[in-house]
């Protein structure tokens, strides 16, 4: 049947990155819209929220919305560079290539795009100690700086993956920095132009703080790990001293930004969420919280060289803890015993005094890894397809028996599930929005993907 197709996209930018007025990747909007002619596309709506700012990006959709593909996509390019950028073009077009290079290896998932580092890293704080403080949302102009639990935007990529591809997508923008400045200063008199290059600039910037954010937490989960379990105090010295130079490193990536900032008002709004998720002040901010997270890390670091483990955050030490073989009991009639079984298995028992559904949320020692989620009731389980990485069959054993008006349980989770610093080392039970272990005040606002219990609310495993 002769169905007419439409499809919907984004032409400037999209959840992946928000806080700019478009990605300057070109190429691949020639790829998006060379496979919608070929599949006979004959409608298209190209914005929502954000992505819609004038620029290259919307000329661009102008001009192919009416091609035949004729031409090559670096030929396409040569001729959109020309009008603005003279005998420039194939240098500009260049830059392009190294860009959509570069973003073709953004780790793609919800989560990374509406929790992750890559609109706003720039104005993240980072903590050497595990406060298990939440992740703003991207799309909201209220939330609280992002925290350290960096596993609620990771999805279905591990940290280290996480990482890898950051990494890659800072060398592929890194590629055009010399073509960059020599272009500069050739237009230095040129505002449109310089505005041009301000954005490609600002794109290394963020995806720079991304990939800092990720391996600051990867490098601080080796150095607890290795300190706490390992015993290995030299190479958790290593990673603090990791740690240090990713601070440093952002320290100069949030002063590069200022001045871009400063020359273009554009950068840092997110048309969603009707704000600047970064500018000036925020920036300064950040630079003296950088300055405050070096002088932590140097007592940790100091700690560690006295042959002492990481020291415990003030959430650490404060947090409710269930201790591995003692039952936690709470006045509701709740019960909950947690082992490590001898082939490194997580049982849970646990006892309800009603029947209705409860969730078991864990996170790793270092919230490093997408928070697991499993919804016990006295007839059945379920995990949500969106908690589930790896491996699949992550729930072993689940024996639930009726027990009166409530119910009783075992659980098993497979250790296969984690490496030993990916272990539970947090966890929380909830009914509903409300937590009954441990039993602390949570808001009832759920967070899109993540649900209702947020990370300071878990209990500490002993």
């Amino acid at each position: 049947a002769d169905v007419p197709l439409a499809a919907k996209i984004q032409t400037g930018c999209s959840h992946e990155l928000a806080t700019l007025p478009y990605v300057p990747v070109p190429g691949l909007l020639y790829r998006k819209f060379k496979a919608m002619h070929t599949c006979g596309v004959s409608t298209a709506m190209l914005n929502w929220y954000f992505g819609n700012a004038p620029g290259t990006m919307q000329e661009v959709a102008g001009l192919l919305a009416f091609s035949d593909f004729s031409e090559n996509e670096h030929h396409f390019l040569e001729e959109l560079a020309r009008p603005v950028w003279g005998d420039e073009s194939e240098t500009v077009v260049s830059v392009w290539e190294r860009c959509a290079d570069a973003y073709r290896q953004y780790p793609l998932s919800n989560g990374l795009q509406y929790y992750g580092p890559f609109h706003a890293g720039v104005v993240w704080p980072l903590h050497p100690g595990v406060e298990m403080r939440r992740l703003a949302r991207t799309w909201k102009p209220l939330d609280a700086p992002s925290g350290d639990v960096i596993g609620e935007c990771l999805e279905n990529h591990t940290l280290d993956e996480a990482a890898i591809l950051a990494d890659r997508m800072c060398d592929g923008v890194a590629a055009a920095d010399g073509i960059v400045a020599v272009l500069e200063r050739k237009y230095a008199g040129d505002r449109a132009r310089m505005r041009d290059l301000g954005v490609v600039r600002a794109l290394k910037l963020l995806f720079t703080s991304a990939a800092d954010i990720f391996e600051f937490y990867r490098l601080r989960e080796i150095a607890v790990s290795e300190s706490r379990f390992g015993g290995d105090h030299e190479k958790a010295l290593a990673a603090v001293a990791g740690m240090r130079e990713r601070i440093v490193r952002e320290q100069a990536a949030t002063a590069a930004l200022l001045p871009i900032v400063h020359a273009d008002s554009r950068l840092g709004f997110h048309s969603e969420a009707e704000i600047h998720q970064f500018h000036e002040k925020r920036l300064e901010w950040r630079r003296r919280q950088l300055k405050d997270a070096l002088k932590e890390l140097d007592v940790i670091a100091a700690e560690l060289a006295a042959g002492r483990s990481y020291p415990l955050s003030g959430h650490e030490r404060r947090a409710p803890v269930i201790k591995v073989g003692e039952p936690v009991k709470t006045a509701e009639g709740y019960a909950f015993t947690v082992r490590f079984l001898a082939n490194g298995d997580f049982e849970v028992v646990g006892q309800s005094p009603t029947a209705a559904e409860l969730t078991m949320r864990t996170f790793n020692g270092c919230a490093t890894a997408w928070p697991l989620q499993v919804m016990l009731r006295p007839d059945g389980y379920s995990v949500p397809d969106r908690n589930v990485v790896a491996p699949t069959a992550v729930v072993k054993a689940y024996e639930p028996h009726r027990d009166g008006k409530g119910w009783r349980f075992r659980l098993v989770l497979d250790a296969r599930g984690w490496a030993s610093a990916k272990r539970p080392g947090w966890i929380n039970f909830s009914r509903a929005a409300t937590s009954v272990w441990p039993t602390v005040s949570a808001p009832s606002e759920s967070r899109l993907n993540l649900g209702p219990i947020p990370p300071e609310a878990f209990g500490r495993i002993l």
